[in-house]
């Protein structure tokens, strides 16, 4: 018999985040040392990507070369392992199990789960900072004021 280690969410409505500004100001200047020079070079490995499908044909045959074999597998995997062995794993999970997800990638839902990247249909706004117009109950209008485009974080007031 198998048992789950997995605990109940205190609250199965919330989506807990991971603030990685307020990590950061906690780790030692080693760590973010190596941590920031790390996600440099993956950036820049990025640009490397970018000017080889841009530019592929106008590079010298070394360049495209070495353009061809790099691989930002290799550095997510080092950039991996520095932030496993600087940030301590209880800082990913809420005290109720619950993965944390990174605030940088904007609102979303606590409901619902949706964000201004992957809205409701039709289109939801954001009735709270973290609760959208299609999973607030005192919102029935069925109206979104702000169209197309990303779920706005502004609250609708009319």
């Amino acid at each position: 018999m198998t048992t789950n280690s997995r605990r109940t969410p205190a609250r199965p409505d919330m989506v807990y985040r991971f603030d990685g500004a307020a990590v950061w100001r906690t780790l030692a200047a080693e760590h973010q040392a190596r941590i920031g020079a790390l996600a440099l070079e993956l950036v820049a490995g990025w640009n490397v990507e970018e000017r080889l499908i841009e530019d592929g044909d106008s590079l010298s045959p070394a360049v495209f070369r070495a353009a061809e074999a790099y691989d930002d597998v290799l550095l997510m995997d080092r950039l991996r392992e520095a932030f496993v062995e600087a940030v301590p794993r209880e800082t990913l999970e809420a005290d109720d199990g619950g993965p944390r997800f990174p605030s940088a990638t904007g609102a979303i839902c606590r409901r619902c789960g949706c964000s201004g990247h992957d809205p409701c249909q039709p289109r939801c706004y954001w009735a709270e900072p973290d609760l959208c117009s299609a999973c607030d109950d005192e919102t029935d209008d069925g109206f979104n004021p702000h169209g197309c485009g990303p779920v706005p974080l502004e609250r609708r007031d009319d």
